[in-house]
């Protein structure tokens, strides 16, 4: 069964081990020139103790204005979400389900929990590479539609040089 909850500083370890593992499943793209081993070099630095510490110190000090959420089934991690309350707008700014999870109902239990952060009548966005289907359909579904805003001060660079390029998506509320 899956539950979602807050994350809690002692599941860092666990949501970098997810990013990776989702990040090398997800970004590598021959017709953008991206290689698995691109993804792998940018994802290391998850891997390190400082940045397991980094993101325990970020969630254990989270505030008013950010939420991590996680998904677990059986205790095991899942999926993962960070909400941030912008002022002017929400930003889901993570969103991943592991891979073999994906399709099986954990990324809309996620966006269920995270719709009780956005309390206020605000517009929500996210940023997603510009060739993630997967992701992009997932948004529509939930009424994200895209905009025109120029990303290039978002675009994930990686450790070769070559980018990830991002879009956003608003959901109007």
């Amino acid at each position: 069964m899956i539950k979602i909850s807050e994350a809690k500083p002692e599941d860092a370890r666990e949501i970098n081990n997810l990013l990776a593992k989702t990040w090398i499943d997800t970004y590598p793209n021959g017709k953008e020139g991206i290689t698995e081993q691109d993804i792998k070099d940018f994802v290391a630095g998850n891997l390190t103790e400082e940045s397991v510490k980094a993101r325990a110190e970020a969630i254990k000090n989270a505030g008013e204005n950010k939420k991590f959420l996680v998904a677990k089934e059986n205790g095991v991690l899942v999926g993962e979400c960070l909400l941030l309350d912008r002022g002017e707008v929400y930003q889901l700014k993570a969103f991943y389900v592991l891979p073999e999870h994906q399709r099986k109902g954990v990324g809309q239990m996620l966006w269920k929990e995270a719709e009780k952060f956005f309390t206020e009548n605000k517009d929500i966005i996210v940023w997603s590479a510009s060739y993630n289907e997967k992701a992009i359909n997932f948004y529509k579904k939930l009424g994200f539609v895209k905009t025109d805003k120029d990303m290039s001060s978002q675009f994930h660079k990686l450790p070769s040089g070559k980018v990830i390029k991002e879009i956003e998506m608003i959901l109007r509320r």
